[in-house]
C-alpha cells in the first residue's frame, strides 16, 4: 500500500539549488514544498532520474543555509511548466529534518 500521504506535511515553498550527491556538479534550480520528516516535493525543470541521489540546499529566512541529501522516489510529469519529484531524505538526514518540521 502506498503511504506517501500518511505523514503530516508542512506547506512551504523555498527556492533551492540542486547538486549531485557528491556536491561536485550543480544540476539546476527549483523549489521545495510539502516538507515532512520523510521528504519533500521538489519542483524543477531539470530532468532527474528515479533513484538519483541528490543534495538540495536553500536559505532559511534568518540567512542560515540548509543542505539535505535525498533520493528521487517518485516522478510526476503531469505538470506543464516543471516536473514534480518526490524526494525521500536519506536515513541520516531524517533525524535532523524531524527537528525542523
Amino acid at each position: 500500500m502506498d503511504n506517501r500521504r500518511n505523514l503530516t506535511r508542512k506547506q512551504t515553498v523555498a527556492p533551492v539549488s540542486i547538486y549531485s550527491a557528491e556536491r561536485k556538479k550543480l544540476i539546476g534550480e527549483g523549489f521545495v514544498t510539502n516538507i515532512n520528516e520523510d521528504g519533500v516535493l521538489l519542483l524543477t525543470q531539470e530532468k532527474l532520474k528515479l533513484g538519483a541521489e541528490l543534495v538540495v540546499d536553500f536559505r532559511l529566512p534568518n540567512g542560515w543555509r540548509l543542505d539535505f541529501a535525498g533520493k528521487i522516489v517518485h516522478i510526476d510529469e503531469a505538470s506543464i511548466s516543471s516536473k514534480a519529484y518526490g524526494m525521500k531524505f536519506l536515513p541520516d538526514q531524517a533525524t535532523f529534518i524531524l527537528k525542523l518540521v
